[in-house]
């Protein structure tokens, strides 16, 4: 304990100072008390959000999704090299097809004809072509080639692009026809396809008088044997098909080809 005033130590519980006789001020010890700090109260766990959830669960389903499509498409490539092309010949009722097909007797004067139902066309029995193009370096275009799938072709002879050229091709009697499959173009070697022209649209002309265009495709010279499926949406009761180039997709040589055509 010191003086306030001269700072000379004083002993305890004295009055005044001795070197300076200054009173010595009481002091006393304020208790001291320790506070209570509240502690913090944990904070309670926040409710997890769905959102992140639902955001799994979508991307989940996006990439199933996916890789069935890309498997689908995969698969659709490798099993078949072949586009299809369904058309519609002028109107013809199913009742007429029924007519045309179905087993029936008719009375021709005295006798009773029996009419045999039509079988279904496979195979063409001849080809004829409003023109050919000549031999050239021993290489045949007569109109029988499209019916050998073997890299020979028909090609036109006429002076120009051959639009209204036709090649007409016969079946052995009358018969149901559901389609045609046709590889366009002349489909022999890449140089042979890509250097000659092709059949952009062609006309399809029955027997009874009925016709339908039909749209080819134009391959890359990669796909140049790929076989174009032209389907009919009813059969129809034929004796021949004759196929007219309507329009011609151009190339080097103005000689318009056809490689294959097959009846089913």
């Amino acid at each position: 304990m010191f003086c306030n005033k001269c700072g000379t130590q004083l002993k305890e519980n004295a009055r005044f100072c001795p070197k300076c006789g200054s009173p010595v001020a009481a002091t006393r010890r304020e208790p001291v008390f320790e506070r209570n700090t509240p502690q913090p109260t944990p904070a309670a766990p926040r409710p997890r959000s769905g959102v992140s959830t639902v955001l799994i669960v979508l991307i989940a389903v996006f990439g199933t999704a996916l890789i069935a499509a890309v498997g689908i498409l995969v698969y659709t490539l490798s099993a078949r090299n072949i586009t299809e092309n369904v058309v519609e010949p002028i109107a013809e009722t199913a009742a007429a097809v029924q007519e045309q097909t179905a087993p029936r007797e008719e009375t021709v004067g005295e006798k009773q004809e029996e009419i045999i139902e039509l079988s279904s066309a496979s195979a063409f029995s001849g080809a004829t072509a409003s023109s050919v193009l000549a031999d050239q370096a021993g290489h045949s275009y007569a109109a029988e080639n499209v019916l050998k799938n073997d890299g020979a072709c028909w090609c036109e002879g006429a002076s120009d692009y051959g639009e209204g050229e036709w090649i007409r091709l016969d079946l052995p009697e009358k018969q149901l026809l559901s389609g045609l499959k046709i590889v366009n173009g002349y489909a022999g070697t890449a140089k042979q396809y890509s250097s000659n022209s092709k059949p952009e649209e062609i006309k399809i002309e029955f027997s009874d008088g009925r016709s339908v265009n039909v749209d080819l495709e134009v391959f890359s010279t990669e796909k140049r044997k790929s076989t174009q499926d032209i389907r009919f949406s009813s059969p129809v009761a034929t004796e021949y098909v004759r196929i007219t180039i309507v329009s011609v997709a151009g190339s080097e040589y103005k000689d318009t080809c056809l490689s294959y055509v097959e009846p089913y």
